[in-house]
Parts: structure tokens; sequence; C-alpha cells
């Protein structure tokens, strides 16, 4: 799901998500790639409807992906 949020952001990044929680899962996956894809265009950000802590998506991030240090942090 993509949102167009008019206030602080242009675009906002999403998924739809039922009562069990999912985790980090391949929606979240296409979540931060798409992210680093866009956010070179529009000023924008994800929105997770979960309670995943933010050191959580960075440990997995760095698991998963060859981003860089600066990358991950953004």
């Amino acid at each position: 799901m993509i949102v167009k949020i008019p206030e602080k952001y242009e675009l906002c990044l999403s998924y739809t998500w039922g009562p069990i929680p999912q985790g980090m899962c391949g929606h979240l996956f296409e979540c931060i790639e798409y992210y680093y894809v866009l956010k070179n265009h529009f000023n924008c950000c994800i929105f997770i409807g979960e309670e995943i802590s933010k050191d959580y998506i960075q440990k997995t991030i760095e698991d998963k992906y060859t981003f860089n240090s600066e990358e991950i942090k953004i």
C-alpha cells in the first residue's frame, strides 16, 4: 500500500497487516526497497503498523542488504 501524506512527507510507504503480527516479512522488505529508490525523488517515509523495534529493523537490514552504514542510518 502506498499512501500520500500531505503534511511532513510527500509519500508514505506501508503495507496491510492483520491481527497477528508478522514481524520482518516480505512486505516490509518491499517497503524498504521501494524507499531506497523513491527517497531520491520524494520526501518519503515508511509507516510500520506493528511493534517492531528500530534496532531489530536495523539489524535485519544489515543482515539482508549491502547498504553502507549511512544508508542504513537513513
